[in-house]
């Protein structure tokens, strides 16, 4: 089961959704403190979104979303900015993530959910299982 955070359990869980957004930070901002503190904004405004994924009464899985706007195409995306297993991730975990994901992002108007990784097993199940289309490619340039 996955379920999004209200404000209440965002703050009560603050210290391990702030540890966490450290762990799977694919780089370090320029000031850790500012941006955890935008994090923290954003989630209290809804415009990112904290997720858990529960089995057996335990935390499975964090996740991180935020909405991001193409303008133009003039369409609203749900990004899912990590998924982070605090234990190895069944097959069905994912689907439930992804099947939350689908309903909300629908829900919330969105038109497509994307999402970046360098880890093959989670670009191969979201292939493999998902049916994502992995062929587009994230490219960065560091300046």
């Amino acid at each position: 089961m996955v379920k999004k955070l209200n404000n209440e359990q965002i703050e009560r869980w603050w210290d391990d959704i702030r540890e966490v957004a450290l762990l799977t930070l694919p780089r370090r901002p320029v000031d850790t403190e500012v941006w955890l503190h935008n994090l923290m904004v954003k989630l209290l405004t809804d415009v990112a979104q904290c997720w858990v994924g529960v089995e057996d009464n335990n935390i499975k899985v964090m996740v991180l979303t935020m909405f991001i706007e193409d303008a133009i195409y003039d369409e609203k995306h749900l990004l899912v900015y990590y998924i982070y297993g605090v234990q190895f991730l069944s097959e069905q975990m994912y689907k439930d993530i992804i099947e939350t994901l689908v309903t909300y992002a629908k829900d919330t108007k969105c038109s497509h959910i994307v999402a970046y990784s360098n880890i093959d097993r989670i670009v191969s199940v979201c292939r493999d299982k998902l049916n994502a289309d992995v062929s587009t490619h994230y490219m960065k340039w560091r300046l």
